[in-house]
């Protein structure tokens, strides 16, 4: 469903008028909807032109072939305890798969209100390798002991007494000058990696190492103040982030700029900010420069600027670029 609304929004063609059109359709009787649009809420009518798009669906060849394997399974499990055949229903009337109904009502909702989505929930925005700085004479046990300490926080096969034993050598090299050791011991109270989850605590470490320039830090405690609602304050901080060149704090202030989301809303930087993301190899900030560019959205619609901005993400494996590139 979010493929084929991503089609019908670009102006592409999603493969089925029909379903096109009954999305359609559905998204415009959302508008007399009062309450939860959810398919148990909708009148009769609503509900019928929901199972209508569900067994639409079913007649695509993709879903049609799994549909084929489900009901085959499921012949063979209620042969084992009926001796009469099974009924096979249509798959609006498949009580197992309600949840496609509520999926198509939202992507119905996201049709109408015109929603702009960015896919971005796969985005690794925090490496595990940070940038090492380190004090002037540390020792090399001591750099070594970092290294350790720090890599042990992300290690699945770790123990949560040996992640626990990294905290306290992080906060020890802390007090030393180990600046960075700050970012991984924020990871540790925000990400639960040895402690339970305490988002002060973490905000606390965040903000040590990000007020001396650390731009992770900066970057991961504009992310978390974001998160908490402190829209002015993970602005302040991504736009220090963005200072030194993060394409993260770029792209999340660049979505901020385009939604107007804690800040006035203003297409023009938004453009520059995720073009300066996308410019340092941002697949998501690519993505959305595509697609802005596809739809006419916030820039001009630019069909070559499209295509650029589409490839170099789905060069990378974006999944989202990849369905615009063979529908647009």
């Amino acid at each position: 469903m979010k493929e084929l609304q991503e089609k019908i929004r670009s102006g592409s063609c999603c493969g089925s008028p029909v379903i096109e059109n009954k999305l359609l359709e559905l998204s415009q009787s959302l508008e007399t909807v009062k309450g939860k649009k959810v398919y148990g809420y909708l009148k009769k009518s609503a509900k019928a032109q929901v199972d209508a798009i569900v067994d639409e669906l079913a007649k695509l060849p993709e879903v049609a072939e799994c549909y084929e394997v489900w009901n085959g399974l499921r012949d063979k499990l209620e042969g084992y305890y009926k001796d009469e055949p099974r009924q096979r229903l249509p798959l609006s009337q498949q009580k197992e798969f309600r949840t496609i109904k509520n999926l198509i009502i939202r992507e119905a909702e996201n049709l109408r209100l015109g929603v702009f989505t960015f896919e971005d929930a796969k985005m690794e925005d925090e490496p595990e390798v940070d940038s090492e700085v380190l004090p002037k004479g540390a020792r090399y046990g001591e750099v070594l002991e970092y290294r350790q300490a720090a890599a042990l926080l992300y290690d699945d096969d770790a123990t949560q007494a040996e992640k626990r034993d990294a905290v306290r050598v992080l906060e020890q090299l802390w007090d030393k000058g180990f600046t960075s050791a700050a970012y991984h011991l924020g990871r540790v109270y925000r990400d639960s990696l040895g402690e339970l989850p305490d988002d002060e605590r973490a905000k606390k470490w965040f903000h040590c190492s990000a007020a001396i320039g650390d731009v992770q830090s900066q970057y991961a405690l504009g992310k978390l103040l974001q998160e908490q609602g402190r829209l002015s304050e993970a602005v302040a901080w991504y736009e220090r982030a963005c200072e030194s060149g993060s394409q993260y704090a770029q792209y999340s202030l660049g979505k901020m700029y385009l939604l107007g989301n804690g800040v006035p809303k203003g297409a023009g930087k938004a453009i520059q900010l995720l073009t300066s993301s996308a410019n340092q190899g941002n697949q998501y900030a690519q993505y959305v420069l595509g697609r802005l560019c596809l739809q006419g959205k916030a820039v001009e619609q630019n069909p070559e600027a499209a295509e650029y901005w589409l490839t170099l993400s789905a060069d990378q494996g974006n999944e989202s670029a990849q369905i615009l590139l063979e529908h647009r």
